[in-house]
């Protein structure tokens, strides 16, 4: 007896008609629920990263005020931008954060999608800025 033709001979059947009955709405209900857990987890996740980043340019900003740290590694020193990408995140950040809890309550999904989508667009925008800021490895910042 072939043992690889027996692994073969069995045929899974995932259409609509092997599945069990189960109703429209259900399905419905089901699928948004997991869509939108899905989407806080990201929401989350996005927020959470955001305030390390937030962390690091304010650490950045900081010690650019350390004349002599600076000037040793070859930067400009006395740097305001960091501070005000970074205020500019915090408040994104707690705006989103609110933003995504009042969605939880309502339970729209549409409005976590938003949620998530302008969080993208504003992090490219703040990721913009900054390599603006720092400008090219030639440039002094």
């Amino acid at each position: 007896m072939d043992l690889s033709s027996k692994m073969h001979d069995h045929v899974f059947d995932f259409s609509a008609e092997a599945q069990p009955p189960v109703s429209d709405t259900c399905k419905i209900v089901l699928n948004n629920i997991l869509f939108n857990d899905l989407l806080l987890e990201h929401i989350s996740w996005y927020c959470r990263f955001r305030w390390i980043v937030i962390a690091v340019l304010l650490l950045f900003g900081l010690s650019s005020f350390f004349d002599d740290l600076f000037i040793f590694m070859n930067l400009r020193p006395d740097l305001y931008w960091p501070f005000g990408i970074a205020s500019i995140g915090i408040i994104m950040n707690i705006s989103f954060m609110t933003h995504a809890n009042r969605s939880i309550i309502s339970g729209s999904g549409n409005s976590l999608l938003f949620n998530m989508w302008c969080q993208i667009i504003i992090d490219l925008m703040l990721l913009t800025m900054v390599v603006h800021y720092v400008g090219s490895l030639d440039t002094v910042i």
